[in-house]
């Protein structure tokens, strides 16, 4: 039972993540379903000099209706006609996660992959919202783990992150490039789970830490991908800066840096007409 909901919650956020594949407009089809491959090299979390690679395998689901739409914004209903603003749901996913070889984290329970979901607020600041250009957006989301770890899924905080970003997507078989910078606002469950050390975890090397929520970091992210005939694929970097955080000061903190590579390769399988 635990396994069959970690897999729903999963796909339904890689879903979320991975409709980022395609850019609706009226002369394609209605929805769309296919498979992706995603991957991404990174640290087994902010504040960690230890790098891993993880490579995921997913099905995704495109649609675009009249009304609801999944796509690049990920999950909205056109309710309200407005070219200013939108609310959209929308997702995020880290397949970061401690591990054995971790140092830093020997005798302590071994992290798992998160994700994120929750609503955004955007505001057009170049025209129409639902063109491409520069937008703010404004999301919420609730952060869950997913793993053997926590025995499932289990939430572990919320993370309000505004931004500012700016996407050019000219359709077809051009290239399409998208960029954000923004911070974080972390609650204390969220930072209790990377940094947090408990006194049953203490070590002479390892000392007592009791994260609390605020600021939770600033970073930079840029990708771009392509599609060409019924593949799509792209690729997109981050870097993130968590000095001035309160949970740099955790004996888990080993670096104020962080850099990661995602990829993604991802195959049409099945569309309608229109």
């Amino acid at each position: 039972m635990l396994l069959n909901k970690f897999s729903f919650y999963v796909l339904l956020i890689l879903s979320l993540a991975f409709s980022s594949i395609a850019k609706a407009d009226e002369l394609k089809p209605t929805w769309e379903v296919g498979l992706a491959l995603g991957g991404q090299y990174l640290a087994d979390y902010r504040g960690s000099s230890s790098y891993n690679a993880r490579v995921l395998p997913v099905p995704f689901f495109i649609y675009r209706g009249n009304r609801i739409k999944l796509d690049r914004r990920g999950l909205r209903g056109d309710l309200l006609d407005s070219k200013a603003w939108e609310v959209n749901i929308s997702g995020e996913v880290s397949l970061a996660g401690g591990q054995e070889e971790n140092a830093l984290r020997s005798g302590m329970i071994q992290l798992d992959p998160t994700f994120e979901v929750g609503p955004s607020f955007n505001i057009a600041l170049d025209g129409n919202v639902k063109d491409d250009g520069w937008l703010l957006r404004l999301p919420v989301r609730t952060v869950f783990a997913a793993g053997p770890n926590v025995n499932g899924v289990e939430y572990v905080g919320y993370l309000f992150n505004p931004k500012i970003t700016y996407e050019n997507d000219p359709g077809g078989d051009a290239w399409r490039f998208r960029t954000s910078l923004g911070f974080s606002y972390g609650s204390e469950l969220y930072h209790d789970y990377y940094y947090q050390v408990d006194s049953a975890f203490v070590t002479e090397a390892r000392p007592f830490f009791n994260a609390k929520a605020g600021y939770s970091g600033s970073y930079f992210k840029a990708g771009v991908s392509k599609r060409s005939a019924s593949w799509r694929y792209g690729v997109s970097i981050r870097y993130d800066n968590i000095s001035g955080t309160d949970f740099s000061e955790s004996p888990l903190v080993e670096t104020d840096h962080y850099f990661s590579v995602s990829f993604i390769l991802a195959k049409f399988l099945w569309a309608s007409k229109y």
